[in-house]
């Protein structure tokens, strides 16, 4: 599912259409740490913690998955399973804080520690950051993205 905001930039007046796209990998987690691009609005949750059993069972082409390509997904994938723990399948591991980039921009992505709250976002026309959402305005059931 994805959603968008319309925004007006308060520096430069640009009107700026950002979709949000939610993405990560498919594990079980009671809170997950969440990242988000700035400049296109991609966001990634990839849980706190986990128990390394479901970290070990992950399928690492998730190019397949949920009827859409993902190569960012199969990323994300190789990235959380180096937590696992193969001697205590049961342990509850917890993932620290990671360096992602953003699959369109090759950008650091930003923590977004009070998800789902609004963020700045970087205005397309003047690259001031200075854009915050007006709050959802259309929502679809069907996003292509190239990653």
């Amino acid at each position: 599912m994805a959603y968008g905001s319309e925004t007006t930039c308060d520096s430069c007046g640009a009107h700026n259409e950002y979709g949000t796209i939610n993405v990560g990998p498919p594990l079980p987690s009671e809170s997950s740490t969440y990242y988000f691009c700035a400049i296109c609005s991609v966001s990634v949750a990839i849980p706190a913690a986990v128990e390394s059993r479901f970290l070990l069972t992950l399928d690492d082409n998730q190019t397949v998955k949920f009827g859409n390509a993902s190569w960012y997904r199969s990323e994300l994938v190789r990235i959380v399973k180096q937590y696992a723990r193969t001697d205590r399948p049961y342990a509850l591991v917890r993932i620290p804080r990671l360096d992602l980039t953003c699959p369109e921009h090759k950008r650091p992505l930003d923590l977004w520690p009070d998800y789902p709250s609004a963020r700045l976002l970087i205005c397309r026309e003047c690259g001031e950051q200075s854009v915050l959402p007006d709050g959802v305005t259309w929502i679809s059931g069907s996003a292509v993205a190239p990653w």
